[in-house]
């Protein structure tokens, strides 16, 4: 179950078996799945990206960690159709969708003849 903020749709997302693989060390032993996966608050995880030695380019872009949201959405634009990404993102609007769609110059690759 993802649990949404700011007015988002809440919903399941069903995980692969890869993602099980991917989150299961990060559940502690003997403890039930908890709200969060990374068993942390906001802060704690901003905390941790703030003490990541990252280059100088990146280090400019302030990485905070709503951009995780935001990569999400921009890599969604070439895999999913617009409704679907909607869905996926949890969007109620697609005016919030489409602001992906925007940036994305590969979208139109196949649309020439």
């Amino acid at each position: 179950m993802v649990r949404r903020l700011k007015g988002s749709q809440s919903g399941e997302h069903p995980l692969t078996e890869q993602d099980k693989r991917f989150l299961g060390p990060l559940r502690q032993a003997g403890k039930r799945p908890a709200d969060r996966v990374f068993g942390m608050e906001p802060a704690a995880f901003r905390r941790m990206l703030y003490r990541l030695k990252l280059s100088p380019e990146l280090a400019a872009l302030k990485v905070h960690p709503h951009m995780l949201r935001h990569a999400c959405g921009f890599d969604l634009v070439r895999r999913a159709d617009l409704q679907a990404r909607a869905a996926f993102m949890g969007h109620k609007r697609m005016e919030n969708t489409v602001r992906y769609s925007k940036l994305a110059p590969e979208q139109f690759e196949g649309l020439r003849p």
